[in-house]
């Protein structure tokens, strides 16, 4: 006869610990009316408290102020530098005078599948193929386009003499270079190309002297796309789009997978952006100078903060004895050094601001606000006291109320060997 076993209470399983909440539903949480009402009270409780401590410590308080202040001025001079520096830049940039909104250019041949997609997007009215190789001839290495027929007719070239190229074996090279290479019309002309390791060539006949009459493709010698592609056997790795959102269409261009190989996408402002890119490049390094500004300036405010938490033992343990929990003791230093925060922050964005006026009128350089740089200053600023507040505020919530009212010796680690010990290390 069988007899069932039951297990004894003591011997069944634990359950399993509960997940920790992701970094998401804290910021929910966070952010949550419950949260934000209770905060709302907590600092309406200790506001008096932070108050009256700024009072009593005005030379600490006004040190963090001036740490803010002058990060936020260093921060806003260099930002208004550096904008009106790419301003100026851009100025005197011209754009590209294309024949179509974007030209999309890759190392390799546009393939077919590339080209149709491109042309069935909603903002895509047309798309012309193209074609252009480096090869060399008696005017030395040159890029050689190979364009359609539109781009050749009356009104798209400009002619010195001659006409446009129109058939097989005939190319048009600009007067300018005809001019240095010895060239007329009526002369052959020997192009050659490496392919695979080796040297194709190909005569064609220079039946005109002239350019096409847009910026971006003047200065080069042209042929007809089929020309170019039976002489080399050149398939199309150029294209001219019209569309009317050049943005969403140069984002599809860029995401289209697998795309061209080295693909590149030409507008208009390439050449504005190429130089903002360029001036970034060059003040880089101030913008690592700036960040190490901030790593000071919390360095420095941390330290005051640490010393008046050092000074205040016995007070942060008579409040946390009167029943301020950890919240509460978290909001009310945090109110100490962000009401010093917001001073130093004001103080210097006017400080900034009448410096960029005297500057702009007294000195020859430029500076150009705007009030994104100011936006980022206050964030910038809110980082540098949370992060300079985080080592005090941990300290007062994990020490005991007897550690504090005694002063001695508080850890981080409240439970480790040292604090047990309690003869060295700790603040």
């Amino acid at each position: 006869m069988s007899r069932s076993v039951t297990p004894s209470a003591g011997l069944r399983k634990a359950p399993a610990p509960a997940p920790a909440p992701s970094l998401w539903r804290r910021l929910a949480a966070a952010v949550s009316p419950e949260n934000l009402r209770a905060n709302q009270a907590r600092l309406w409780v200790v506001r008096p408290l932070a108050f009256r401590s700024l009072r009593a410590r005005r030379a600490g308080g006004a040190l963090i102020a001036l740490a803010v202040g002058l990060s936020v001025t260093v921060f806003v001079l260099f930002s208004a530098y550096f904008a009106a520096t790419q301003q100026a830049v851009a100025r005197r940039v011209k754009p590209f005078d294309l024949p179509g909104d974007l030209v999309v250019r890759a190392s390799a041949p546009l393939e077919a599948g590339f080209l149709s997609a491109l042309g069935r997007q909603a903002d895509v009215r047309a798309v012309t193929p193209a074609a252009f190789a480096k090869m060399l001839t008696s005017a030395g290495e040159v890029e050689v386009l190979g364009l359609a027929p539109a781009l050749l007719k009356d009104g798209e070239v400009t002619m010195a003499a001659g006409r446009p190229p129109a058939g097989p074996d005939e190319i048009m090279v600009p007067a300018a270079s005809a001019a240095r290479a010895g060239l007329k019309v009526g002369d052959e002309v020997t192009l050659s190309v490496l392919e695979s390791g080796r040297l194709v060539s190909s005569r064609a006949v220079l039946v005109g002297l002239g350019q096409s009459r847009y910026g971006y493709f003047a200065e080069r010698p042209v042929m007809t796309a089929e020309a170019l592609q039976a002489a080399f056997g050149l398939s199309a790795n150029l294209a001219i789009a019209f569309t009317d959102n050049t943005f969403k269409v140069r984002r599809f261009i860029e995401n289209f997978d697998p795309g061209p190989a080295g693909l590149r996408v030409v507008t208009a402002d390439s050449p504005e952006t190429e130089a903002r890119g360029l001036v970034g490049g060059v003040f880089s390094s101030g913008r690592l100078a700036i960040l190490f500004v901030y790593v000071f300036a919390t360095l420095g405010v941390l330290n005051i903060i640490l010393l008046s938490f050092l000074q205040r033992k016995r007070a942060l343990g008579v409040l946390k004895a009167l029943g301020l929990d950890n919240d509460d003791l978290q909001a009310y230093l945090l109110l100490e050094g962000a009401l010093m925060g917001v001073v130093g922050l004001v103080a210097g964005l006017v400080a900034s601001g009448i410096l960029i006026a005297v500057f702009n009128r007294y000195t020859t350089s430029s500076f150009a606000a705007s009030p994104w740089p100011m936006v980022i200053a206050a964030g910038l600023s809110l980082v540098v006291l949370y992060a300079a507040s985080w080592l005090p505020i941990t300290l007062t919530q994990r020490a005991s109320v007897n550690a504090l009212l005694q002063n001695r010796r508080v850890y981080l680690d409240a439970d480790s060997a040292c604090a047990q010990c309690g003869r060295c290390g700790g603040f």
